[in-house]
């Protein structure tokens, strides 16, 4: 089976200060820059607005887990998505959280998120679920023998810290038996 451990690869992180420029270097992930502006892309602030640094780390965060399972996908799994599925999936979402009467751009702004992010989440639901399709397949149901097997093997563990006796000759008689 494939290892996902190649997820967790993260060649360096450096964090940059909110609002130190759009172009400015907040994390490179296996070689790949992502910029301050890339971050505050994906939320709805104002321009005048800086967005807090708490909120900066998580959106980077998520910046740099999806670029993680996104090569991770493909390289492990060979998973891919095109553009088009992508959007597909997004207004999958959308239709799926609107409430009543509520645009797209409603959704969004009330979210304070862009269409952007809604994208990057789209692309991370596609690549979680091919994923787990893919390692679903690879399991294969265990047949009677081996659930009778095991439960017997396992009826046969005993896990103690503790056995408390009466006596030290009880005691003894116990540590014998172990």
């Amino acid at each position: 089976m494939k290892k996902l451990s190649s997820l967790l690869v993260l060649c360096a992180l450096v964090l940059g200060a909110c609002g130190a420029g759009s172009n400015e270097v907040a994390a490179t992930v296996d070689g790949s820059d992502i910029t301050v502006g890339d971050v505050e892309a994906l939320v709805d602030k104002p321009k005048d607005e800086e967005m807090a640094k708490d909120e900066f780390a998580s959106f980077l965060s998520f910046n740099i887990v999806l670029d993680i399972f996104t090569r991770g996908a493909e390289a492990d799994f060979d998973i891919t998505f095109t553009d088009e599925e992508i959007a597909a999936e997004a207004d999958d979402i959308v239709t799926a959280e609107l409430q009543q009467g509520q645009t797209r751009e409603e959704f969004l702004a009330v979210n304070e998120v862009t269409e952007q992010l809604l994208l990057q989440v789209a692309h991370q639901s596609l690549i979680e679920g091919a994923i787990r399709e893919q390692m679903q397949s690879e399991v294969t149901e265990p047949t009677q023998e081996e659930i009778d097997a095991f439960f017997e093997e396992a009826s046969l563990m005993v896990c103690g810290s503790h056995i408390l006796v009466a006596t030290e000759a009880e005691a003894q008689d116990v540590e014998d038996r172990l």
